[in-house]
């Protein structure tokens, strides 16, 4: 059991360096060792149960009942077609189990495109988007009384407190199902509030939202109410709640939610100090820095000028760099986004996390970086644009409290952060950002915008898949991929104005005075310089050559020039903050790294290693590398002077060190990849293997 998994069934506290003017303060988290009542079997035969929500053994399924007047004819003889009675928010689900029931009949579901339903049978359906397909028997029609359901789980038990998923969010609480009263019995300290977030959903795809009424009891009196219209996006609403001042042992906490054809979520109620400050502004001294990791995915090292940009793409950004420790020579550990960030939150190159395809997730044996800090007593949130940044691939492990947004809307990112920020409770918080702002499609804000990139590909009749897995581009005319690289820098714009405001923000609420802001990337993007579009495979110094700054906590503005990878984040960030580093992570702790060292990032069997000046670029065969090609960075940056015959080899320190890389740590943890997230892969540019 890993010292994270350990913190979970303890009591929260954050201890100060030194000698405090105040006590200790504690933290408390009503949700560790919550585990809900179960709820009363399967319905026995030829039961009908014909309210929204049914218990099954600890699951809540959500039903409705669909009339046969709103079937109507499908697309084939014995065929038909409805639109979905209920919006079942199936992204970032591993799996979605459903039922389709009607007099003592159960119809089958069958996964298959939307474009190969024909090869349903008699008694089969199928689901796409917000259609339901079925087929019935030559001259059957769909009966009255049938009952769509599909299942919504109270959550998981996860290292000793309980999770809930509701939507996207995935974060330690308590269920809030409406009929349903969740108890759990804790001790209140003197001069104490519990703070936490409401949030819900509907599913009714063309209501206006049903109102749930929230209530909160202490002991038998109600300490709280709030009502609100459960959206079908929902979103957190946090909450404080003042408790007797003189505190109580073995208070009762009774939370209930009541109203219809909604589901929701107490998210993280934790007791904490009723006086708890602000971010880098504690009321007791010692305690350990906040820190902000931001993740602005595919975004190019030469966006910045500190990197080698020609133009002022990143305005806001530059004046933040030239304040910031920044490390001018860092590489991306691989050249896509999976294997990347896996590595940034590891510690450890791919080949020993095993995450190197789209069916992997982050191994449960390593510790991760919020997991980490969470141990340490950390209020740990994260915000993503999903894909492969998501709980289908395991990184909300170790967070407290995790929101993905597939629409990548960057404003309502930053919103939320706000929120979050703003909902402190006391104890140090780390909250990690990522952004697609710079992926495909090329979005800066509007439909509009992505538009811009399906016209380029429609105007040069170019597939979504060159943005897969950087291809060699055969054909893909030159005026094309300008066209691209332009939105793209238009991407790199709106980025920066938007970050830099919200960095502002953060400055005049004196962040940094106290805090950790890091900004990086996972890698970068092609737009022919070697004959490739977009990323993945060959890793050039377009796709891989990231930016990697710190700025605040009496940070000076320098320029480092040792190398740096990703997978030394979490040392390194751990070191700023006042954090001992985990004993699985590699990498180094860059602030007191005495000497350079290789770099290295992978992509199949394909290898780049960074040694000083020299770059190499080669082929993994055996228990070897052969040697593809050769470049000296300092006079060559643009890897356009192949000297691979002055460097037919590696030297025999390099060579031991990859072989140590290409050893496994763990064994690579397969996942299931449900409908939904692959379509959100499909598009970012993924394809299926």
């Amino acid at each position: 059991m890993t010292l994270g998994r350990l913190a979970r069934l303890a009591l929260l506290a954050v201890a100060g360096a030194g000698c405090s003017p105040e006590p200790a303060p504690r933290w408390i988290s009503l949700a560790a060792g919550f585990r809900p009542d179960p709820g009363p079997g399967p319905p026995e035969a030829g039961e009908v149960r014909s309210s929204s929500f049914v218990e099954e053994g600890g699951d809540i399924w959500v039903q409705a009942e669909l009339e046969r007047a709103r079937w109507g004819a499908g697309p084939w003889t014995d065929f038909w077609q409805t639109r979905m009675p209920l919006s079942m928010g199936v992204r970032r689900t591993r799996s979605l189990e459903v039922r389709l029931e009607a007099d003592g009949r159960t119809f089958q579901r069958r996964d298959v495109p939307k474009w190969e339903h024909a090869q349903l049978a008699a008694g089969e359906f199928l689901l796409a988007k917000e259609s339901l397909f079925l087929r019935l028997g030559p001259g059957e029609t769909p009966p009255e009384g049938m009952r769509f359901a599909f299942r919504s789980p109270f959550g998981e038990s996860r290292d000793g407190s309980w999770r809930v998923i509701l939507g996207g969010i995935s974060a330690e609480g308590l269920p809030a199902v409406p009929g349903r009263t969740e108890r759990v019995v804790a001790d209140i300290p003197p001069a104490s509030a519990l703070r936490f977030a409401t949030a819900s959903r509907r599913f009714d795809p063309d209501g206006q939202g049903s109102e749930l009424v929230w209530r909160l009891d202490l002991n038998g009196e109600t300490l709280f109410e709030h009502r609100a219209l459960a959206t079908l996006d929902p979103e957190p609403q946090w909450h404080t709640v003042p408790l007797p001042p003189g505190g109580e042992r073995g208070a009762r906490f009774e939370f209930r939610v009541e109203g219809e054809l909604g589901l929701g979520a107490w998210l993280t109620p934790t007791l904490g100090p009723l006086e708890r400050g602000r971010w880098g502004q504690r009321p007791w001294s010692g305690g350990r820095r906040d820190a902000v990791l931001f993740l602005a995915d595919t975004f190019r090292a030469d966006n910045l000028r500190g990197y080698g940009a020609g133009e002022e793409w990143s305005p806001a950004l530059d004046r933040l760099l030239e304040d910031s420790a920044c490390f001018v020579r860092s590489w991306a550990p691989a050249s896509w986004t999976l294997p990347s960030q896996v590595s940034m939150f590891t510690g450890v190159y791919p080949p020993q996390h095993g995450a190197v395809r789209p069916r992997y997730g982050i191994p449960s044996q390593l510790v991760t970086l919020a997991e980490h800090l969470s141990a340490f007593g950390y209020r740990t949130g994260a915000i993503t644009d999903s894909g492969f940044v998501s709980r289908v691939y395991d990184f909300d492990r170790g967070f407290e409290w995790f929101l993905e947004l597939p629409e990548r809307q960057l404003s309502r990112t930053f919103e939320l952060a706000e929120r979050f920020m703003e909902a402190d409770d006391g104890r140090p918080a780390f909250l990690f950002i990522q952004t697609y702002r710079t992926h495909v499609p090329y979005r800066t804000g509007s439909e509009e915008e992505e538009e811009r990139y399906r016209d380029i590909l429609r105007r040069y009749d170019l597939s979504t898949e060159l943005a897969n897995g950087a291809e060699a581009a055969d054909g893909v005319p030159v005026e094309a991929a300008a066209e691209l690289f332009e939105l793209y820098r238009d991407c790199a714009r709106d980025l920066d104005r938007k970050l830099g405001a919200w960095c502002q923000g953060l400055s005049e609420q004196g962040f940094f005075r106290e805090g950790v802001f890091a900004l990086t990337s996972d890698h970068g993007e092609a737009f022919l310089e070697h004959g490739e579009l977009g990323h993945g495979k060959t890793p050039w110094e377009e796709k891989i050559r990231i930016p990697l700054f710190f700025h605040g906590a009496d940070l000076p503005g320098r320029l480092h020039r040792q190398a740096a990878s990703l997978v030394d984040v979490p040392r390194t960030l751990a070191g700023l903050i006042g954090v001992p580093p985990a004993g699985g992570w590699g990498g180094r702790d860059l602030f007191r790294a005495q000497a350079d060292v290789p770099v290295f990032a992978f992509d199949g069997n394909e290898v780049a290693v960074v040694s000083g000046d020299r770059k190499l670029l080669g082929r993994l065969q055996g228990d070897g590398v052969e040697i593809l090609a050769a470049f000296d960075l300092a006079t060559d940056p643009g890897e356009q002077a192949d000297l691979t015959g002055e460097a037919a080899a590696l030297e025999a320190s390099i060579e031991g060190r990859l072989k140590e890389l290409r050893e496994p740590l763990v064994e690579a943890a397969a996942i299931q990849v449900g409908d939904d997230a692959r379509a959100q892969l499909r598009a970012l540019g993924y394809v299926d293997e």
